[in-house]
């Protein structure tokens, strides 16, 4: 089985668990651990990946030349790829492992230019839209008495500050202290509005406030 099959497998076991869908430093090195195996080269073009990749080295503050790339996932958010594509990496800088989501699109001399840049898993895309699809992310956080919160979230294109931003959380996942016990929290679909609100606001401060949005 290759590793890009194994990837869509991982993914899609995440979803289930899900119900359908503190420090930074910690919550950092349990992020690395959760996604060793969710990881997979784009192996469909490669030449199209190796294109990007060198044209993000002159765009973006992390990607670089010093950085060591390990894996990658390309999701076009347009027709094309080469248009714009949201791209999970998993990288080598400082000494650190990280792994991140970024979102880069092309402005109207046609440079590529970095959009967001989420501390999170990329879980997929609204396929039924073609221009600027919602992407949706998982964020991990480790909490006081080390259990993990795993959060599955929409995220939608604001073009009035051309950002990806926080549209609504859609699960929560807890998993307890040494991975015993997993179970889901909250599944949007079966609360109230108000209950859906009240989460969202509560979710988004958590992203804020651990720096995993951008």
């Amino acid at each position: 089985m290759n590793r890009r099959n194994l990837f869509w497998i991982c993914i899609f076991s995440i979803v289930l668990s899900c119900g359908g869908e503190n420090n930074a430093s910690q919550n950092n090195v349990d992020l690395e651990k959760d996604i060793d195996d969710v990881t997979a080269n784009d192996s469909g073009e490669p030449s199209i990946s190796v294109n990007l990749l060198a044209e993000i080295n002159n765009s973006s503050e992390e990607l670089n030349a010093s950085s060591n790339i390990i894996d990658t996932l390309f999701l076009s958010i347009h027709n094309s790829v080469q248009d714009g594509f949201a791209l999970m990496c998993k990288f080598e800088a400082e000494n650190k492992t990280k792994l991140k989501t970024y979102v880069f699109d092309r402005n109207s001399e046609g440079e590529l230019i970095q959009k967001n840049a989420f501390v999170g898993i990329l879980l997929g895309k609204d396929t039924a839209t073609i221009d600027y699809p919602k992407i949706m992310l998982r964020f991990v956080e480790l909490d006081k008495k080390e259990d993990l919160y795993s959060y599955n979230c929409w995220f939608g294109f604001d073009r009035n500050i051309s950002k990806y931003v926080f549209e609504h959380c859609v699960s929560i996942n807890k998993t307890y202290k040494g991975r015993r016990k997993s179970l889901d929290v909250y599944y949007s679909e079966v609360e109230s509005i108000e209950d859906q609100i009240l989460t969202n606001k509560e979710v988004l401060s958590v992203l804020e406030m651990n720096n995993y949005l951008n």
